[in-house]
């Protein structure tokens, strides 16, 4: 068996493991693996591309191959045009407008989540997808954090607030993506954080 054809043999059996993972929150550990099969040959970085993606995993511009390159560099120093989106967010419009112009990086939320990867942007009451970012982490922050964190939340008089929550989690955003036209969806029945796409949603962001 050549080295190629192993490759995407073992490739293809991530596949169903990176889809698992997107809800499970392993989804970091397991494309750094899929990374690692790749071996920085730019031949097998394109087959492990295409599982990243398929996966809904890609871009994936905060990972490096072996050799401290990005993983975007495989599709040439950019970012796919389209995103499989399993999960939206819903945020009040303020916010959403903050975090598409980079302004705002940490979205402030009274609970930890597992989700990881590419979700869409809600606008509260607008039952349309107006961006993409990427949930990076999420850091459980002390008062003085909170206070100090005003760079990245964006809110106002933080320094002389106190947490709003009793658990007060930071989810670190990044790589906003503004969509072109907003895009609507069925916006299920009791959904107020989360709206879950089933099957995944296709957003295209050119």
């Amino acid at each position: 068996m050549s080295r190629l054809v192993e490759l995407e043999s073992r490739i293809e059996e991530l596949e169903s493991m990176l889809e698992y993972a997107v809800d499970a929150g392993w989804a970091d550990g397991l494309v750094r693996a899929l990374v690692d099969v790749a071996e920085g040959r730019k031949h097998h970085q394109e087959i492990a591309r295409r599982a990243l993606e398929k996966a809904g995993l890609w871009p994936a511009s905060q990972l490096t191959w072996w050799d401290g390159s990005e993983v975007a560099a495989a599709s040439g120093g950019t970012l796919l045009d389209t995103f499989s989106l399993s999960h939206g967010l819903i945020i009040r419009p303020p916010w959403v407008a903050r975090i598409l112009d980079g302004h705002k990086t940490w979205e402030i939320r009274g609970t930890n989540t597992q989700i990881r990867g590419p979700i869409a942007l809600i606008p509260s009451g607008s039952g349309c997808i107006v961006g993409v970012v990427q949930l990076v982490d999420v850091r459980r922050l002390s008062l003085d954090e909170f206070r100090t964190g005003a760079l990245h939340h964006a809110i106002q008089d933080a320094d002389q607030r106190p947490l709003p929550y009793p658990a007060c989690y930071a989810w670190v955003l990044q790589n906003p993506v503004r969509l072109p036209q907003p895009t609507a969806y069925t916006h299920p029945r009791g959904a107020v954080r989360w709206v879950r796409f089933q099957p995944p949603l296709a957003v295209t962001t050119t």
